[in-house]
C-alpha cells in the first residue's frame, strides 16, 4: 500500500509530458491544436467567430475525459486524481459533455 505524504491543498510536481511517443507518426498534441486552429480560421472564408476558446476547450476536454475516465474504470475518484480536479468539478464537466453514465453508475 503506498502511504500518502501530500499536504493538503498541494500537489507534487510531476514530469512534463509532451502527451506523444517519440517513435509514434502522430504529432504533439499542441501541434494537432495548432493545425487543427489555422484550419479552422482559414475555413471561415472572411466570416467571423466568437468563443473560440470556448469551442477548443470544448473539443478538448470531452475526449480528455473520455479516455480518463475509460483508463481508471469509471472511477470518478481516481479520475479526479489523475486529471487533479475536485470530484464535485469533475461530475460537473461530465454533466456538461453528457458522460455522466461514463463515469460513476450512482452519477
Amino acid at each position: 500500500m503506498i502511504a500518502k505524504t501530500r499536504r493538503r491543498g498541494r500537489r507534487p510536481k510531476q514530469a512534463r509530458s509532451d502527451l506523444t511517443d517519440p517513435d509514434s507518426d502522430i504529432p504533439p498534441l499542441r501541434e494537432c491544436v495548432r493545425r487543427s486552429l489555422r484550419a479552422y480560421f482559414r475555413n471561415l472564408d472572411g466570416h467571423s467567430t466568437g468563443e473560440v476558446y470556448e469551442l477548443v476547450l470544448s473539443e478538448i476536454e470531452a475526449p480528455l475525459l473520455e479516455v480518463v475516465l475509460t483508463q481508471v474504470r469509471g472511477n470518478l475518484s481516481r479520475a479526479s486524481e489523475v486529471l487533479g480536479l475536485n470530484r464535485a468539478t469533475l461530475r460537473k464537466k461530465l454533466r456538461k459533455y453528457g458522460l455522466e453514465k461514463t463515469g460513476d453508475p450512482d452519477a
